[in-house]
């Protein structure tokens, strides 16, 4: 079956953008093989090793997108600073998370203290759980903290970006709820699952009724994956599932 314009570019863009890295190569590059051969790719390890195996025992936080939010941007791993970016959406999943100390009081940095890896009940490593089962907990409750609630509900989302094996995360807060479900409701009302896509985030100004502005994302197809390219995210997607959604809650993802 021949591949549209699209799929072509999809299919370009994560195996690594041959053509651009041929352009920009370097010396260095070209003798960092033992027998002066093409370097091998993300896509190349990954179809030879297993990676997860690889990874067992290890206690890895995956690689965290972070949000500048008066300043509508995101901080990428290395440091980067964009104002959007594009990917492909392995996996969302919520998680709840609860610190004994407010933010305001404490200035952030440390691990909560109660935490839901799945939003349905308190993970074993909590070191204060706060109630069996997430919906029943008083602090899951609207006015537990003001008119809001002392657990912060949240939202995982997990990105393939191009050339790297690991997903990135990016971690929602409850402001950014509504945005990120509309989204998956609009893919899933056209058929089209969000991981056979390429999404483009982007960050816009939001207030709350208190006056507090702060980033809200946005999301938006770019264009469909190829089937071969849904085949390789599919298996990718079944092989991480666990790393991506076990994770304890970590300081980093609320800010």
């Amino acid at each position: 079956m021949a591949k549209t314009a699209a799929a072509v570019e999809t299919q370009d863009m994560f195996d690594g953008k041959e053509e651009e890295e041929k352009a920009v190569a370097t010396t260095d590059e070209a003798v960092a093989t033992t027998d002066g051969t093409a370097m091998a790719t993300a896509e190349d390890y990954a179809e030879l090793f297993d990676l997860k195996e690889n990874m067992e025992g290890v206690d890895v936080r995956l690689p965290q997108i972070e949000v500048i939010h008066r300043g509508q941007m995101f901080i990428l791993p290395g440091d980067e600073k964009v104002d959007k970016f594009e990917g492909i959406i392995l996996d969302t999943n919520n998680v709840n998370a609860w610190w004994q100390v407010s933010f305001e009081e404490s200035g952030g940095g440390s691990p909560p203290q109660c935490f839901s890896p799945d939003g349905v009940r308190p993970s074993g490593l909590s070191e204060v759980p706060q109630a069996q089962w997430c919906s029943k907990c008083d602090q899951n409750k609207f006015g537990s903290a003001g008119r809001g609630k002392a657990c912060k509900n949240m939202k995982r989302v997990h990105v393939r970006m191009p050339d790297a094996f690991l997903p990135y995360r990016l971690t929602l807060p409850p402001s950014n709820l509504q945005a990120i479900h509309e989204y998956i409701t609009s893919m899933s009302s056209k058929g089209v699952p969000y991981q056979g896509v390429v999404t483009e985030f982007s960050l816009k100004k939001g207030q709350n009724k208190e006056g507090i502005e702060y980033s809200l994302i946005n999301c938006k197809m770019k264009e469909k994956l190829s089937l071969n390219m849904l085949k390789e995210i599919k298996k990718q997607r079944d092989e991480l599932l666990s790393i991506m959604r076990e994770q304890a809650v970590g300081a980093e993802e609320y800010a």
